[in-house]
């Protein structure tokens, strides 16, 4: 699993989604490695109903990485 966090600090809690956060994240999973939308909610300081939303939020968005990002049982979407 990939570590997104590493070099980033979560950023508090909004109401609305950061898609400019979420698309960085996205794009800074390494080819060959791979993140859970938990992972990507954790790093955008929420948790699992943030999680759930990720999905199509990737898929609207069309981030860069966004086939890197698995759900939590390690499947993709």
């Amino acid at each position: 699993m990939t570590d997104i966090t590493q070099d980033t600090q979560p950023e508090a809690p909004r109401r609305g989604l950061d898609h400019d956060r979420l698309r960085e994240l996205a794009a800074a999973i390494p080819p060959g490695r791979w993140a859970s939308y938990g992972d990507l909610a954790a790093a955008l300081g929420g948790g699992a109903p943030l999680a759930r939303r990720l999905n199509q939020a990737l898929i609207k968005l069309g981030c860069e990485g966004a086939h890197r990002v698995l759900k939590g049982d390690l499947t993709a979407v």
